[in-house]
């Protein structure tokens, strides 16, 4: 109901307050629970970093950074001579904290949306065992891939962290304990990757709610395979935003370029 009230000849409405409320504040509570959403996405309520796994085979195979390593360490296909991997499935995915360690150029905990992806050579172990995990990264907190760009993620890092658990070139993934980071409790890891760097050593801090990355570094810790009982999906809001984006064109790929934006990690 509107009031008014007259001094020195001004009219000033006023709005009584209702006591079932008000359309005018309902929407501000609302443009309060979306900004409050969208600031728990940074902690991992919503991933979208997606990523195709016969794309991301492909890619490893092309990219000359990636394909000279596979080549050194006898990495190819069935045909033996074309470097690369048979098959790629993914196996886990989730938010975690990256730290890469010994170089004061990197961010300490940065928050990344990670694939991890077994990689399978049948020229090991028959192609029964993976040969190697991939981990494929995104520290954004946006980032579904929908663009026309030939590329595998345009939100990807550009560096792949590669992680063998019982070949010579062995990750050595050790596990640090419970760490506190922000008031919340963190299951930390430690390995050395391969393929993509000197030898460079990570440290990953996983969330308890992060239940498929808590199996998987648990279990290469313990120096075994990790393989999920089932096909691990995405989840199908995921899966229909990235529908658009067309299969990846080797041909529009540049073979020396790095794929992504390095961000010292």
């Amino acid at each position: 109901m509107a009031r008014y009230l007259t001094k020195k000849r001004r009219n000033i409405k006023k709005y009584k307050k209702s006591r079932n409320g008000h359309r005018r504040k309902g929407r501000s509570v609302k443009r309060h629970t979306v900004g409050k959403r969208r600031r728990m996405m940074v902690g991992g309520a919503d991933f979208d970093f997606n990523v195709d796994a016969d794309d991301l085979e492909k890619y490893m195979s092309h990219m000359d950074k990636y394909r000279s390593k596979l080549i050194i360490n006898g990495i190819k296909k069935k045909d033996n001579k074309t470097a690369g991997f048979d098959k790629v499935t993914l196996v886990a995915y989730g938010f975690v904290l990256v730290t890469k360690m010994g170089t004061m150029f990197s961010s300490n905990n940065r928050e990344e949306q990670i694939n991890v992806f077994a990689c399978y050579c049948n020229l090991h172990l028959n192609g029964i065992q993976p040969i190697c995990y991939a981990i494929v990264r995104c520290p954004k907190s946006n980032c579904l891939d929908i663009s026309q760009i030939n590329t595998l993620n345009s939100n990807m890092d550009g560096r792949i962290l590669f992680l063998f658990v019982d070949t010579r070139a062995k990750s050595n993934v050790t596990k640090l304990g419970i760490k506190k980071v922000s008031s919340n409790d963190y299951s930390a890891f430690e390995f050395t990757t391969r393929l993509s760097s000197d030898d460079d050593t990570y440290k990953i801090l996983v969330s308890p709610n992060e239940i498929s990355l808590t199996a998987f570094f648990n279990t290469v810790a313990d120096g075994k395979f990790y393989l999920p009982d089932t096909d691990v999906k995405y989840d199908e809001p995921l899966l229909t935003s990235s529908g658009t984006k067309p299969r990846l064109d080797l041909a529009g790929l540049d073979s020396g370029g790095s794929g992504g934006v390095p961000l010292f990690m």
